[in-house]
């Protein structure tokens, strides 16, 4: 009995650590995002600027600029890449949007809320998150059983459901 309440237990935790590990995801893909579009626009720009007139013509018609190809073969590279990490980005969206559900069910004091996102999102340990909340150790464990009861409860209640 005691081992099975261990393994519920953990398990509960990872779903809470998976929360962070999403939001951390969310992050960076968003970040990936506008670094990909700052590149693009950046290629685009150089494409805009005027040429050379003498570059223009030769023999009365224009010829093919291999620089103008390339920046538009990148340029479409970046917009693939941007579509790939979007949908990337929409699929976390909706993983992140069920365990935030979940988290909302709670209805977490602030101080439980503020210890999820310490010790789940930002990874800190019980003695950093005592020091920066400045509760004892003994209040975070304590703190800790009481939300993981409350998200086991919740958990069994939408398995049930």
């Amino acid at each position: 009995m005691k081992r099975e309440k261990t393994r519920q237990k953990y398990g509960v935790e990872e779903t809470l650590f998976r929360y962070g590990r999403l939001r951390i995801r969310v992050k960076e893909c968003e970040e990936e995002i506008r670094e990909l579009y700052a590149r693009k626009y950046s290629l685009l720009d150089s494409l805009l600027r005027p040429k050379a007139a003498e570059q223009d013509r030769v023999s009365g018609g224009k010829t093919p600029d291999p620089v103008y190809e390339t920046v538009e073969k990148l340029v479409d590279v970046y917009e693939k890449r941007i579509k790939r990490a979007t949908v990337e980005l929409c699929e976390l969206d909706g993983d992140l949007a069920v365990e935030k559900r979940l988290l909302v069910s709670l209805n977490l004091p602030e101080n439980e809320r503020r210890f999820v996102e310490l010790r789940y999102v930002r990874g800190l340990n019980v003695q950093d998150i005592a020091e920066e909340m400045r509760y004892s150790g003994e209040n975070i464990y304590r703190m800790r059983r009481r939300v993981l009861q409350r998200l086991t409860m919740a958990l069994h209640s939408q398995k049930r459901a």
